[in-house]
């Protein structure tokens, strides 16, 4: 996020996080077929070693690009910004903070239901046998939200040649809102082929508003980007956490995922105010900036 928020002006930032996120859907994909196969070739326990190496080939890529004598540029503050330490306080004095701070606690479980209960809702309410219908259902609907994390990046880029960052990111989230509202049509889809179809393009609306968030996380603090996202990233992870604790118990108590679905729609919905107040408030000065450090 650091890499992005140093490298690219704001109406390109959209772009290079949406790319860079995509890989964790990618990833998603690839990470099950790499584990069976080295299960099946091998054996099981193959599997452990042959996705743990993916971290040393991460590493050894990362240090070769860094090394690259450009790049260094990127780890510099903005001209002007030399200041002491990231301060936590001065950071959660901020009224930009608290306003992407809603954001990624209302945006983060919506992806978390997306991706961790999504299985067990075609299984178990819409009878769909484990197999391959089931593993293509779910790939296409990883498809959507990578679409979304993509497009995000490219409409925002457009749209700010002509109307500017700001109209353009309010633009691209009210777009992704009306996705993810979608959500509560799902449970009176007549068939899970219908369900799934409608689960792509809520999906692509999530990809696009966690693209958005982190935009708006990089730029709650200029000096200490990565201090103020890891804040705002583990709120969102801790949110999601919570929620996914309480869709299971939902699901056992009404036997339906339909409360969940209908709480992805209000979540959504609520982000989308947070989203008009923090992109109004964007090019205001924030805390650190605002007091020196």
């Amino acid at each position: 996020m650091r890499i992005v928020a140093r490298a690219l002006p704001p109406q390109d930032r959209a772009l290079g996080n949406g790319i860079f996120t995509s890989g964790t859907s990618l990833g998603a994909l690839i990470a099950p077929a790499l584990a069976l196969g080295a299960a099946t070739w091998i054996n099981w326990r193959a599997a452990f070693p042959v996705l743990a190496s993916l971290g040393l080939v991460w590493f050894l890529i990362r240090k070769l690009f860094t090394a690259h004598p450009g790049f260094a540029s990127v780890w510099r503050a903005p001209a002007g910004s030399a200041a002491p330490e990231a301060s936590y306080a001065a950071i959660l004095r901020t009224r930009q903070f608290w306003r992407v701070f809603v954001i990624t606690i209302l945006v983060n479980p919506c992806l978390y239901f997306n991706v961790n209960w999504l299985p067990s809702y075609f299984v178990q309410e819409r009878r769909v046998a484990p197999g391959r219908l089931l593993g293509i259902i779910l790939t296409l609907i990883y498809v959507g939200l990578d679409a979304g994390y993509l497009i995000c990046g490219f409409v925002v880029r457009q749209l700010s040649k002509r109307h500017g960052p700001r109209r353009a990111r309010r633009t691209v989230f009210l777009a992704a809102t009306a996705l993810l509202v979608m959500a509560a049509g799902i449970p009176l889809m007549p068939s899970a082929e219908w369900a799934a179809g409608v689960l792509i393009l809520v999906n692509m609306g999530a990809g696009m508003w966690i693209a958005m968030y982190l935009t708006l996380a990089q730029e709650v603090s200029p000096r200490h980007v990565a201090t103020a996202a890891g804040l705002l990233g583990g709120s969102g992870s801790l949110a999601g956490a919570v929620a996914m604790w309480a869709v299971g118990r939902v699901t056992r108590l009404t036997h339906s995922f339909a409360l969940p679905f209908v709480g992805v729609t209000v979540a959504a919905l609520l982000a989308a105010l947070a989203g008009l107040a923090a992109t109004r408030a964007a090019s205001e000065p924030t805390g650190p900036e605002k007091e020196g450090g």
